[in-house]
């Protein structure tokens, strides 16, 4: 018997504002160290390499080395600047309002999270009255207890990443985004509100701004209105800008406009933090420069302290080397290096990843200066599932990105920009998908720091959400894993395409998308058969081998070649491998049963009309053997259901089943062709339990090419199968539901047999003809005939047509249509 069946031969810009910028104004301040320490745990989510630069200068040194600390985080320049704010009387009324609306709009979010959470699990919102009155005035107990129930109902449910559906990253200020702060998920239940959100509702207030040029300019006093009215703070953010323009000397270029402040972007606002820190910097007496306190900086307590800062203080180099990104992109449009779709093709969303991630990362900084009884890391991560979708189109474009580098590389090298080579900003390219890969690892850490036992309910609810935000994260992980994945299988595809001699007439495209290649030992289950090397290549329908052509040269062992990986294939020298040779197939459909012998085998068992057999397949290491696994699984299980929602209230006889070690035969779509010849199953091997039952679909007829036979399965044992499987019981047909009927469709040397309902129109047979024969690689051409009881076949190309067809069946009370395709 052969190892698999043989072959047979067929006829918009926007402006730049960073962090780094505030870093000039001058300010006293304490600056915290970096940890020089990275956490570093085994873990199956795969962290993309890249090549780092070798350094040819300062500045490239400078980037990729840079210490971030504290000064360049959002959260501490605004905690900086509102107790400067707070240290002068007038404003602190101000303030006191900023902070009532902060708190407000925490509320709020806190109650959408919560009503997104309750929606996903199909409870709808919240109706109670309670959590929907939010006063300014709200005691922290209040706060305290809704947050608390808010995080409750989120951490029972979590948002699906899709890799399949992309959609843009809601926008902050979108009324449906669960995002009307600039924190990230839910507060602490000690904190009300993030200093960043209550400068923001500061600044939107105008006549503090007005308060604040008297105090530098007395002399030319603005006046100073308090309102809520919309038009009124306009008004006094229009004086108080214009004011600076007159009597402070700023450059319109220096200076916010009322859009900005009420803009819901960071980038705005920090826009408007640089000008009032150039203002207040001009009265330092009365804007006192201020040094933080302990309890507003990170402690090392144990090793859970010591994991938090690393994660901490590794988002704060990461916001700071998006600031980069997009200094660099900024650069680039400005002296009109590169085009704006090459800019968005190089840095897809990338204003988008950078205004979350600040907001990400403000809300771990105040988790982190909380007792650890009361912090929301998990929450965090949990809300911020959503966003990360925005980082799809960047893993997705990474190759074409890196490709556009490596072409452009002349264009991009210029000293007047903040990246000079093209090898560092590849390695910039990589950080985005770097740190979503990095989040499980250092989740996993902080869990295992984590104590659970004995907590109160709080304590609990946070360890909880804490393994939710986990799988979130490595959910997120994998799919980018996966996108980057398939997009470089789309390049293997091409090249296998040129490299295969002969694909003995096959349809590629009819395969399917590719989902794993590599090098794997192949053999059968009798002790007597040889391990054989093959180049094998799963698509979504098909299983296809290959074998090697190679110069005239002395026969390498299996263990050399062996070592080379699956990266190794993508790049092979073409010189080295002369081509590849078809050597056999699988059909997805063909395949019963799939279980695992050990760490590195693989049995799969398969069954033709004319033949069955199982053989195993050999894996590098217990990781490739596990992806391949579980993806022949799905593809199996996929068939299944498929089927399954074609006859809603057929029979249930497809199943998988692991509790039985023989293949039941349903008699549906199982095939009639001669053509299969697989790998088979020995006359001494062990039953092994079956893990799927599924129906069958077959390919090519077989040629006169051949496999070196590894056994023989005796001619009783396939007519035997082949009797079985063309039979269709006269008790089968009676358990059929009275509406549906079998169709036996005969297409050139091949029949398959399905199922349908006889209520469909004309159109959806055609289409389930069509999609039955694409699926064993043919394609349906010339006309459909159908035998009529009195063994005439008349085509079939009308509604009235189709209608004496169902007459006809309903007339002789035979459940099995015979259709032909020319």
């Amino acid at each position: 018997m052969a190892v698999f069946p043989p072959i047979q031969h067929t006829g918009t810009s926007s402006s730049n504002v960073s962090i780094k910028n505030l870093n000039n104004i001058n300010t006293n301040v304490v600056q915290i160290p970096s940890s020089s320490s990275i956490i570093s745990t085994p873990g199956s989510i795969q962290t993309p390499n890249v090549a780092l630069p070798v350094a040819g200068n300062n500045n490239t040194l400078m980037l990729m080395n840079k210490q971030v600390t504290s000064n360049d985080s959002l959260y501490y320049i605004c905690l900086r600047l509102k107790k400067r704010l707070e240290s002068v009387a007038q404003l602190k009324p101000y303030l006191n309002l900023a902070y009532s609306s902060a708190e407000v709009l925490s509320e709020n979010q806190a109650l959408l999270l919560s009503q997104k959470s309750s929606s996903s699990n199909g409870s709808g919102s919240r109706s109670s009255s309670s959590n929907n009155h939010h006063s300014f005035n709200s005691s922290n107990g209040t706060s305290s207890n809704f947050r608390v129930s808010a995080m409750s109902n989120l951490s029972s449910t979590s948002d699906e990443f899709s890799t399949t559906n992309s959609s843009p990253m809601p926008s902050p200020s979108s009324s449906s985004s669960p995002l009307t702060t600039f924190c990230a998920g839910v507060l602490p239940a000690t904190v009300n509100c993030d200093p960043v959100t209550q400068l923001w509702a500061l600044f939107q207030q105008g006549s503090p701004l007005c308060v604040i040029f008297n105090l530098i300019k007395p002399a030319y006093s603005l006046p100073v209105i308090s309102s809520d009215d919309l038009k009124t703070c306009k008004k006094s953010i229009y004086d108080f800008i214009l004011a600076c323009k007159n009597y402070l000397n700023f450059e319109n270029s220096e200076l916010f406009t009322i859009s900005n402040a009420f803009s819901n972007d960071t980038d705005d606002l920090i826009k408007i933090i640089k000008v009032i820190n150039l203002v207040i910097d001009q009265a330092p007496n009365v804007f006192k420069p201020v040094e933080l306190n302990n309890d507003d900086l990170i402690k090392i307590t144990d090793s859970r302290s010591k994991v938090l800062k690393e994660l901490v203080e590794t988002e704060r180099k990461y916001v700071d080397d998006l600031e980069t990104l997009l200094t660099y992109k900024e650069q680039l449009l400005n002296q009109n290096i590169i085009s704006s779709d090459d800019l968005y093709m190089l840095f897809p969303n990338l204003n988008d990843i950078l205004d979350f991630q600040r907001r990400f990362l403000v809300a771990l900084e105040i988790n982190n200066l909380v007792d650890p009884k009361y912090q929301r890391i998990g929450s965090v991560f949990i809300h911020a599932q959503s966003f990360f979708k925005s980082y799809e189109p960047w893993s997705i474009g990474q190759k074409a990105a890196i490709d556009f580098i490596n072409s452009s590389s002349m264009k991009l090298k210029n000293s007047s920009l903040i990246i000079e080579n093209e090898l560092e900003l590849q390695s910039f390219l990589i950080k985005p998908v770097q740190r979503l890969c990095k989040y499980p690892l250092l989740l996993k850490e902080l869990i295992k720091y984590t104590d659970s036992s004995n907590s109160p309910a709080n304590q609990s609810s946070n360890f909880a959400e804490l393994n939710l935000a986990l799988e979130i994260s490595k959910k997120i992980a994998n799919d980018i894993n996966e996108n980057q994945r398939r997009v470089e299988n789309v390049e293997v595809l091409k090249k296998l395409y040129d490299k295969v001699v002969d694909w003995k007439g096959y349809n590629v495209n009819s395969f399917g998308e590719l989902l794993f290649f590599d090098k794997v030992i192949v053999k059968d289950n009798s002790k007597t058969s040889e391990e054989r090397e093959f180049q094998v290549y799963l698509f979504e329908n098909i299983i296809i081998f290959f074998k090697e052509i190679l110069p005239q040269q002395k026969k390498s062992s299996i263990t050399s070649l062996k070592k080379k990986s699956q990266t190794n294939l993508l790049n092979s020298n073409q010189q080295e491998i002369l081509g590849l040779e078809l050597k056999g197939r699988i059909s997805i459909a063909n395949i019963y049963n799939i279980s695992t012998i050990n760490h590195y085998l693989l049995n799969i068992s398969w069954s033709g009309i004319k033949d069955t057999g199982s053989f195993l397949m050999k894996f590098k290491n217990e990781e490739i053997r596990t992806n391949w696994e579980s993806c022949i699984r799905r593809l199996v299980s996929n068939l299944q259901d498929d089927l399954q929602n074609n006859n809603t209230n057929g029979l249930n006889n497809f199943s998988i089943n692991n509790n039985t070690n023989e293949r039941r035969s349903n008699g549906i779509s199982m095939t009639t062709s001669n053509r299969s010849s697989y790998l088979s199953r020995s006359n001494s091997e062990t039953a092994s339990t079956i893990n799927s039952t599924l129906p069958q679909f077959h390919q090519r007829q077989k040629s006169e090419v051949q496999i070196p036979q590894l056994s023989q399965t005796r001619r009783s044992t396939q007519d035997s199968i082949q009797s079985q499987k063309r039979s269709i019981s006269e008790s089968y047909k009676n358990q059929l539901p009275n509406n549906n009927v079998i169709v036996k469709l005969q297409y050139e040397k091949d029949l398959f047999t399905l199922m349908i309902p006889l209520d469909i129109e004309i159109d959806e047979f055609f289409s389930r003809l069509e999609k039955k024969i694409k699926q064993c690689g043919g394609i349906m051409k010339g006309k459909i005939k159908y035998q009529d009881e009195d063994g005439d076949f008349i085509v079939i190309q009308s509604d009235e047509d189709w209608s004496l067809v169902k007459e006809m069946i309903k007339e002789v009370g035979d459940k099995v249509l015979n259709v032909w395709v020319a």
